[in-house]
């Protein structure tokens, strides 16, 4: 009975209230540090939301997720996602960990390797896993798969070679041999070892999910992870390493660890529900199915315990699915419908004929699209475009904003059918040998801006200040060249930190660590909307660098393959560029709902600068074989490509002059300043 222990024959009451006590004394300090924990993110986050969220701030994302049922249709894909990729990894790693562990040709040719893997970073292995199984389904099991796989390998070779070697002399003895030898006496002497090492991987096949959402959707490594339907994902929890002597007690005493899975325990980090990894005692397996049932049920334990748990969590899944949920390959985002009907769909009323007899060819039809960059105000528009394509076309949109590195390896791989990304990195996939075809401009302006302190009032005055950019290559070598060149400068006049991303350029921004920095112009909106009277513009990019930003391509046989689909998305994002100049209100409705935790004012201010100053976007076609030809020149120029490709070779502008000669020319918009 609780509360009582037996001394002899006699039995003593365990003094319950005291012990309760001593429990609710914990209890209620754990929760103070919960609270003060709490209080001070929350204070934290609400001070500079820019780069931190808040308690308050998720658990309304959560309402919501839960509200609009996409909460049950991301849990679903994740289950599914776990589920097979850790039933992939067991089965793999019982079967080659049995092989390896019972035959010694079979290890000497490949236990190195599995040694190598193993001691390998998973998380480099996901680049390859999208260029070989594409974004979706495919990618995130095999990264559950790949990460789960190695600890149940290991510990089933540990627990082969640490089978009894007299149950498998006195089988050998009867006869018993080979194969048969493994599966009757040597794989169930080792169940303890494979009990573990399938808990050990259940933490591995969730973290090797999680990895694969941040990465495959954003770009992973450190800045915002994103998972399926482009929910920003987070890994939390620190990897806890399992001590090898964290064992139970049996009879009064520990027991010894073989050392073989002393060093295969030193290296794994698993993240498990309960903080350490509590291990069965090794034991001693005999050919008696009746002893051999209670030798191991102290390495079943932990298994039974995790089951039920992964029992729960499924259950509460189906439930939540009952209730509406999507699935994440399929829903529309929120903000898909969230500006209404475009004005631009209004005008094509006029000639309805072209529209609708395109409309008939690819209504129905299923697309995935991707923007090079996770949600930022200059991909508004873009998100316009595919919501005509949805509104107008009748075409059902998935849509990606993610790392425009991964997005160009999901368009090769074929599992992002069309995107639009800058044609600077298309220059390197063209020279690299990617059969690539660019058939339509999008923001065709740059939008960089070299900002600064409002106290530095001009480019000279940053002579000896510290500056921040992308560095002296590629693009980012035209933007200072043009910006320094103006003032009689180069790089070297200033203390220059190169980063190799956007995100990381802006975080150190927010952060003060720089004087000044070229960024894109919409950061400089946040800035004066946090930071107000501090930063001020020195050199607008756009003025002096004649380069064509971004286009929209596809690989080479999916625009040959699919002509119709091709012209859509170029007259959607004509009808977008135009939409947006003419309706202010209804862009920064779809920015709010676009771009999370903007700070008042940004959308606003930040339309006024990319539409009205420098005119983003083009409302007519302007690339030609001409300026593609004068912009490869260039990136050879500053070493972004060693060779210009021709241009004939992968722009066709066939798809524009279709989309002109159906829409109509616009009068250009008057910006400037």
């Amino acid at each position: 009975m609780i509360g009582i222990r037996k001394v002899g024959s006699a039995a003593r009451v365990v003094d319950l209230q005291a012990r309760w006590g001593d429990r609710t004394t914990i209890i209620a300090g754990q929760l103070a540090v919960l609270v003060i924990w709490l209080t001070a993110w929350e204070a934290v986050g609400r001070g500079d939301p820019l780069l931190l969220s808040y308690p308050t701030q998720v658990l309304g994302g959560l309402v919501t997720m839960i509200q609009t049922s996409e909460l049950q249709g991301l849990f679903l894909f994740t289950a599914r996602t776990f589920l097979i990729g850790w039933a992939i990894a067991a089965v793999a790693g019982l079967v080659f960990g049995s092989l390896i562990g019972a035959f010694r040709p079979v290890a000497l040719m490949f236990e190195p390797f599995v040694n190598a893997l193993y001691s390998t970073p998973k998380i480099v292995l996901i680049p390859l896993m999208v260029l070989w199984f594409g974004i979706g389904l495919n990618a995130y099991v095999a990264s559950v798969a790949i990460g789960a796989v190695f600890p149940m390998m290991i510990m089933t070779i540990t627990g082969v070679r640490n089978a009894g070697r007299e149950y498998v002399d006195v089988a050998r003895s009867f006869g018993v041999k080979g194969l048969q030898l493994l599966w009757k006496v040597v794989v169930p002497g080792a169940l303890p070892f494979i009990f573990v090492g399938l808990r050990l991987s259940m933490g591995r096949a969730i973290g090797g999910g999680l990895r694969a959402a941040g990465f495959v959707w954003r770009g992973g490594g450190g800045g915002g992870g994103g998972g399926p339907g482009g929910r920003n994902w987070v890994r939390v929890g620190p990897d806890v390493r399992p001590h090898p002597h964290h064992l139970r007690k049996r009879h009064g005493r520990r027991h010894r660890v073989p050392a073989a899975l002393e060093r295969a325990l030193a290296g794994a980090a698993v993240n498990h529900p309960h903080g350490s990894a509590v291990l069965p005692a090794r034991t001693t397996a005999t050919v008696s199915h009746h002893t051999a049932g209670s030798k191991f049920r102290g390495g079943c334990r932990p298994m039974q315990r995790a089951f039920r748990h992964l029992a729960a969590v499924l259950a509460v899944g189906i439930v939540a699915a009952s209730c509406g949920g999507t699935s994440p390959q399929t829903a529309a985002s929120p903000a898909a419908t969230a500006a209404g009907t475009a004005p631009a769909v209004a005008t094509a009323a006029a000639t309805p004929d072209p529209i609708q007899a395109l409309k008939a060819k690819v209504q129905g039809k299923s697309i995935i699209l991707g923007a090079g960059s996770p949600p930022n105000l200059a991909e508004v528009t873009t998100r316009k475009a595919a919501n005509i394509l949805q509104e107008t076309f009748g075409v059902t949109i998935d849509y990606k904003p993610i790392a425009a590195t991964t997005l160009a390896a999901g368009v090769l791989s074929g599992s992002i059918h069309a995107a639009e990304v800058s044609l600077t990195r298309l220059a390197g996939l063209k020279e690299g040998g990617a059969d690539i075809t660019i058939f339509g401009t999008n923001d065709y302006k740059l939008d960089y801006v070299l900002i600064a302190k409002t106290a530095i009032k001009t480019v000279q005055e940053l002579k000896g200040r510290t500056y921040v950019s992308g560095g002296n290559t590629g693009s980012s070598a035209l933007f200072n060249n043009y910006c320094f060149g103006q003032a009689g400068m180069t790089t070297n006049d200033v203390k220059q930190t190169a980063l190799s991303s956007s995100s990381a350029i802006n975080t150190a921004i927010l952060g003060g660590q720089f004087e000044s920095a070229m960024v894109h112009a919409d950061l400089l909106a946040q800035l004066n909307a946090k930071q107000p009277g501090q930063w001020h513009a020195l050199c607008y990019t756009y003025k002096g660098v004649n380069e064509t930003n971004d286009v929209w391509f596809s690989t080479a046989q999916w625009v040959k393959d699919n002509p119709d689909m091709a012209l859509a998305i170029t007259i959607a994002k004509t009808m977008a560029a135009r939409w947006t100049y003419d309706k202010k209100d209804e862009w920064v409705t779809l920015a709010k709902s676009y771009v999370p935790n903007l700070e008042p004012g940004v959308a606003e201010s930040t339309y006024d600068l990319f539409a009205r100053q420098i005119g983003l976007w083009s409302v007519n076609s302007v690339l030609t074989l001409e300026s593609c030809a004068t912009d490869m020149a260039q990136l050879v120029k500053v070493g972004r490509i060693k060779v210009a490709p021709d241009c004939k070779t992968f722009v066709n502008l066939d798809y524009e002059k279709r989309a002109l000669e159906i829409l109509g020319k616009a009068t250009e918009p008057k910006v400037g300043g």
